[in-house]
Order: C-alpha cells, then sequence, then structure tokens
C-alpha cells in the first residue's frame, strides 16, 4: 500500500499499522508492544512522560501504569535525569517535537533507553518527515496535527497484533494529502521562523527549534495584551498557557500549525 510504503520511509520501521485515530494509536501501542517479546525488555510498570510539553493522553494512562514524570527545561527532556529514573521495567512515551515547538534530543535519548533497556515510544506527528521520526522501539503519530482530520499509525520492526480499523475509503484522500505534506510542513515552519523575527523583543521558548507552533511567554499583562494583539492582527489562532501540551508558564502558544487545516 503506497500510504504505508510512504510511513516506513520516514520512520524506518519494518512493519506499519493504520487505525482510525491518534488515540487508537497510542493505546494499541501500550497494549501490544510486548507481545512480540523484544529481547532485551520485560513488562514495564513505570511509565515516563515529559513533564510538560507531552500530549493530553499521555496524563490519562495513571489509570494503566505507574506514572513517572521526566523533568525537562520548559518541554525539552533533561537527560540527567532520564538517566537516573529509566530502567528495564519502564518505558518512556515521549513526542519527538515536544509540545511541536521543542526538538528533542532524540539520538541521546535513543541511546540512553537502550543501554537502560527502557522501552522508547515515540510520537511523530510534530516530526513527521523528519530525521527524529526514525527513533524509538515503537513509533505512533497522528495525521491530525499536520491537516488531515482522521486516523493515525504505529510502527515497529516487531510484528504486532494490531487491530487495523482504518477507513479504506478514505485512503485516496490520505494519498493526496500525503503528496503534498512535505510542501506544506515547510511552508509552516517558514512562518514559524518569521513569528520568532516578528517577536524578537519578547521571550520566545526554545527559539532555535524548527516548529509548527511558537510559544511565547510574558512577564506582564502589558506583554501579554501585545502578544495576543499580533496574533489578533495576523490571524493566528493561539492558546493561552499554562497547560501540560504546551508548557505550564505563563505564555502564548501561537498556532501555527493550524493553518494546515486550512491548506
Amino acid at each position: 500500500m503506497v500510504v504505508k510504503e510512504v510511513i516506513r520511509g520516514f520512520v524506518s520501521k519494518k512493519n506499519v499499522y493504520l487505525v482510525d485515530s491518534w488515540e487508537t494509536a497510542i493505546s494499541s501501542a501500550l497494549d501490544r508492544c510486548y507481545e512480540a517479546g523484544s529481547e532485551g525488555f520485560s513488562f514495564p510498570s513505570t511509565l515516563l512522560i515529559p513533564d510538560q510539553g507531552g500530549r493530553g493522553i499521555f496524563l490519562a494512562q495513571k489509570d494503566n501504569f505507574n506514572v513517572v514524570k521526566v523533568k525537562t527545561h520548559l518541554g525539552a527532556l533533561l537527560l540527567t535525569h532520564l538517566r537516573t529514573i529509566a530502567n528495564e521495567k519502564s518505558m518512556l512515551l515521549m513526542s519527538s517535537l515536544g509540545g511541536f515547538f521543542v526538538k528533542q534530543s532524540m539520538r541521546e535519548i535513543d541511546e540512553i533507553c537502550k543501554i537502560k533497556n527502557t522501552l522508547l515510544i515515540n510520537d511523530v506527528s510534530g516530526s513527521i518527515f523528519s530525521y527524529d521520526a526514525g527513533y524509538g522501539d515503537v513509533v505512533i503519530g497522528s495525521f491530525k496535527p499536520s491537516g488531515f482530520n482522521y486516523g493515525g499509525f504505529i510502527a515497529c520492526d516487531e510484528k504486532l497484533n494490531i487491530n487495523e480499523n482504518f477507513d479504506m475509503a478514505k485512503i485516496p484522500d490520505l494519498i493526496d494529502w500525503i503528496e503534498d505534506l512535505n510542501a506544506r510542513l515547510v511552508k509552516v515552519k517558514d512562518k514559524c521562523r518569521k513569528v520568532k523575527e516578528d517577536l524578537k523583543d519578547f521571550e520566545v521558548v526554545h527559539r532555535e527549534s524548527d516548529s509548527l507552533v511558537v510559544v511565547v511567554r510574558y512577564r506582564s499583562d502589558e506583554e501579554k495584551s501585545n502578544i495576543l494583539k499580533y496574533c489578533e492582527d495576523n490571524k493566528f489562532e493561539y492558546l493561552e498557557c499554562p497547560r501540560y501540551s504546551r508548557v505550564k508558564e505563563k505564555a502564548i502558544s501561537i498556532e501555527v500549525k493550524n493553518e494546515l487545516k486550512r491548506a
């Protein structure tokens, strides 16, 4: 199938499974990732997640696992803390583009997980077509953040027992979407760089990262008002922080990625 071949290309995994949503992808990955009996891993009792810059569903896993938060610097995983808490009884669930605004140190994170025998599940919803999408024992992703309002996938070198419930009638539209996705992602990333330049006098969080949203901290009501006015003048959607999915600080997340939905 063309869609699976494209996904295999950027995640560098042998097996790809299509499902109806990102929520299904993550629950299936968590439920099934050990059925293949991967060497060196035992069933985890602990789920490691970032303390911010994650996805809301990460927090919801506390009903199924002993959830431990990895310390971050405004969403960027702190490798020293990860080394301290990772072990063969844990798995790390994270996004390689944390909160859609911070590029994680995936090579180092992958190395730590291998040394510690910690399973790495990499959410690549924000890092599709990037090198970082190739890291992880299991890769999961959603098409929704990039503008296709349906479906997700799971990828792994091992064969997993996944119920593929993707609506096959949507495949032609998905193929069309994938064909020009990379060009549209480039435009959104370029626009994020322009926003960061426009707001050079403000504290942009992880300004150096290629991103799909721009998170800007504010210190006063006046700064907040100026950032919101910029959003309104430029017709950008935004989210107010603190919130787990971006940063737990007073900030405005300028949701440039939402323009992919309108493309």
